[in-house]
């Protein structure tokens, strides 16, 4: 369904893009019309070629190669959406009687797409810290007034690498953070040598400890392979299990497409949990919050939304997750952290998002 869905989309964007463009720059010429319906169409077909031989070979020339097919999909959004915000703001002008050249109309698509590329880029690049803080009832003293942090789909692969890996973890441990919560996608789903991820993990020194649940990327690279790769002393990976830590029940449960999964039931599943103790669910998609709360969680720590990653897509992604695609969210006891997350899927890029790190400090109730 996905790959039917991923050919439409790079279908009808590529023809829109096609049109577009001999719209606005005004091109008449049939060979020129020609050549630039053949390099759109090259792009499109780099961009799905590319996906599939990343998963494929890790080499550096086809790194280059997928990733500059997908940036140009977040290029030419972005010409797109800077073509919507000029069009009106020249009929404006023409209706109040200045009328500006087609020329200056293309320079300022040109620029506008450039700066909104360059943005596009930079927030993707650049990791911002949200701070919240948290009420939890019956809160034990151990984690009293501590501050725990929730990172997701970091997306270590074809594009973010070990130096960024490096930069990520660097910026957390300069939070002194009591515990850390990865909630899936720590990989893009591409193998490679990850010899490297498991030592700047352990070196981050949470008192509390480093837990893990899966997302749907690293069930794409195999959850034995991440496993495999996880198993350090310093970092527990909770896949479908719960552990308690100074009081705290702490339950990570793996990411499930099915339409059906019963995550209370997933829940009331282990042994020992208890709706009256603190608890902290560890679940990767944002989904089935209603029944979190009536079954007595506490804090739910979620990602995978990229909180839309690149504009429009952020209200496509509100609209999937009934508003609960981004940010802090509060019903009665019961607390919903959903983070923007620290990576990126596909184009480099982020418009009406930022890169983040979430730091929580938790306070009884």
């Amino acid at each position: 369904m996905y790959f039917y869905l991923n050919i439409s989309v790079l279908s009808i964007g590529s023809i829109s893009a096609w049109y577009l463009i001999i719209f606005l720059f005004g091109i008449t010429n049939p060979v020129a019309r020609l050549m630039i319906g053949i390099i759109i169409l090259a792009l499109a077909v780099s961009t799905f070629f590319s996906s599939i031989i990343i998963h494929k070979k890790d080499t550096l020339w086809v790194r280059i190669f997928y990733i500059i097919s997908c940036s140009w999909l977040g290029v030419l959004l972005n010409f797109a959406l800077t073509a919507l915000v000029l069009t009106p703001i020249f009929w404006l002008f023409k209706i109040n009687g200045i009328i500006l050249s087609p020329e200056s109309f293309r320079i300022l698509l040109i620029l506008g797409t450039i700066i909104s590329s360059a943005k596009s880029f930079y927030n993707a690049h650049e990791i911002e810290v949200k701070r919240y803080v948290i009420t939890i009832k019956n809160l034990p003293a151990a984690w009293q007034n501590k501050r725990v942090i929730h990172i997701s789909d970091v997306h270590l692969g074809p594009v973010l690498r070990e130096d960024f890996f490096h930069r990520v973890i660097k910026k957390v441990k300069s939070l002194n953070p009591a515990a850390v919560f990865l909630t899936g996608d720590l990989f893009d789903g591409s193998e490679s040598d990850f010899s490297w991820v498991n030592s700047p993990l352990n070196n981050l020194n949470a008192p509390l400890g480093l837990y893990y649940s899966l997302g749907n990327h690293d069930f794409t690279l195999g959850a034995n392979r991440v496993m495999e790769l996880l198993n350090g002393e310093d970092i527990t990976v909770l896949n479908n299990r719960m552990v308690v830590k100074e009081g705290m029940q702490i339950i990570g449960l793996d990411f499930n497409p099915d339409r059906n999964f019963d995550l209370d039931r997933a829940i009331l599943a282990h042994s020992g949990y208890s709706a009256a103790n603190p608890s902290i669910l560890l679940f990767h998609e944002p989904k089935e919050t209603v029944k979190s709360q009536g079954i007595g969680i506490d804090l739910q720590l979620s990602g995978h939304t990229h909180a839309g990653q690149m504009f429009p897509f952020n209200f496509l992604s509100r609209l999937l997750y009934h508003n609960h695609a981004h940010g802090l969210f509060r019903r009665g006891d019961y607390t919903l952290s959903v983070t923007a997350g620290v990576g990126t899927w596909g184009p480099p890029m982020r418009t009406g998002s930022r890169s983040e790190i979430v730091e929580l400090t938790l306070r009884k109730k």
